[in-house]
């Protein structure tokens, strides 16, 4: 609980110092007001969650509530694109080679590997130091 008052706390002292304190209370009403607001999705996960503590219900609220997580992950649509486009990014980058607007960090240099323990070939990335180092 002192986490979320200490967190609380420092959200309220960056928006007095940007003095953006009448757009953060829009937000924050906003939020908890309206259609779709804040409460009528917490309102039945704390529900599933009270219902857990009746040990005779333990399982059936710890499977409710992985049924409602997966529910909420396949309503929104545009996860899966996402997901799917962060990872195609990801494995898409060249290591970098070392020359040119390096930042001064270890550059990565592609190893070729016959193979590894699942029979598929690929890869094997090694850092190298900076030259002058």
């Amino acid at each position: 609980m002192p986490f979320v008052l200490i967190i609380i706390g420092i959200m309220l002292v960056v928006t007095a110092i940007k003095d953006t304190q009448s757009q953060f209370g829009e937000l924050l009403v906003g939020d908890f007001t309206g259609q779709g607001n804040f409460f009528f999705f917490a309102t039945p996960v704390l529900l599933i969650g009270f219902v857990g503590y009746i040990p005779a219900f333990r399982t059936f609220s710890r499977v409710f509530l992985a049924l409602m997580i997966v529910a909420i992950i396949f309503a929104n649509k545009t996860f899966f694109s996402l997901f799917q486009s962060g990872l195609v990014q990801g494995s898409a980058q060249a290591p970098s080679s070392g020359s040119g607007g390096n930042s001064g960090g270890p550059s990565f240099v592609p190893m070729p590997n016959g193979g590894n323990s699942s029979g598929g070939s690929g890869s094997v990335v090694v850092p190298m130091p900076q030259q002058g180092q």
